[in-house]
């Protein structure tokens, strides 16, 4: 008798120790979950306070749509193949307006395509084209590397590189309306300089298309040479280009990164 009591009760013993352990395991196991989707949570919660930290101030933005206003979308022309018929005529001839509707991607073969390829991307808002387009000299990468070390965090996002800085405030200040180039020089196989008169297009509701330049049909060699108008419309821009590996580049000046550190500091603030 002694024998069959001392073997139930160390049967029930041994099945609450099993049913114990089992017990602890299932609470280990259900403590390791616990743990991960704590770190888990932890983990997204810091992405997230990351990602607000990368999200542009309300300055910022204002400042973004201020300089996206009044640019309204234009229809593009898609890339023209450059054959022998298209490179025979300048692109932009001279002494002549050339809308913005007109403005094509002529690729980089010669300074008078690159001319008004930079034009196109600009007014298309294409940043990936325009950097492709710039050439920076040493002084210039300097200066505009300074320029993206003393901008904002969040602001610093936006511009990968100094090529997307400039380019992106080329966007923002080439209008949108019409464009003639006045004179183009050739400085040797690699090197030209040209100058270019951009005009904005009207502001008021049925104001009159500027007349032409220059009348149809006279002999260019018999032309006044161009003036820029005095209409509060008209800018120019004298630009220098240099070939590289058999595309011509524009050329950005140091000039060029200080107006937009300018543009920069003069930016409306809260």
């Amino acid at each position: 008798m002694k024998t069959i009591l001392l073997a139930t009760a160390f049967v029930v013993l041994a099945a609450a120790w099993s049913i114990e352990r089992l017990s602890a395991t299932r609470l280990a196991i259900e403590v390791d979950t616990r743990r991960g989707q704590v770190r888990e949570l932890t983990e997204l919660r810091r992405e997230r306070d990351r990602l607000r930290t990368l999200q542009p101030s309300i300055d910022e933005l204002a400042s973004l749509r201020l300089a996206a206003a009044g640019r309204a979308p234009l229809q593009i022309q898609p890339a023209a193949p450059e054959t022998a018929s298209t490179l025979s005529h300048p692109p932009l001839p001279l002494g002549d307006w050339s809308p913005a509707r007109e403005w094509q991607n002529r690729g980089r073969a010669t300074p008078h395509a690159t001319i008004e390829t930079t034009l196109w991307a600009a007014a298309g808002g294409d940043t990936g084209t325009l950097k492709n387009l710039l050439s920076l000299t040493e002084e210039t990468r300097t200066q505009a590397d300074a320029l993206l070390a003393r901008l904002p965090a969040s602001a610093r996002t936006l511009y990968a590189s100094p090529e997307d800085l400039i380019a992106a405030f080329t966007i923002k200040n080439i209008p949108i309306g019409e464009a003639q180039l006045v004179w183009l020089n050739e400085n040797g196989a690699d090197d030209a300089t040209a100058c270019v008169f951009l005009k904005k297009p009207p502001t008021a509701v049925g104001s009159p298309a500027p007349a032409p330049s220059q009348p149809a049909g006279v002999d260019p060699r018999d032309r006044p040479p161009p003036a820029l108008p005095a209409d509060g419309r008209t800018m120019f821009a004298v630009l220098s280009l240099h070939r590289e590996d058999d595309a011509w580049h524009l050329v950005v000046p140091p000039s060029a990164v200080n107006r937009i550190a300018k543009e920069l500091a003069a930016a409306p603030t809260r």
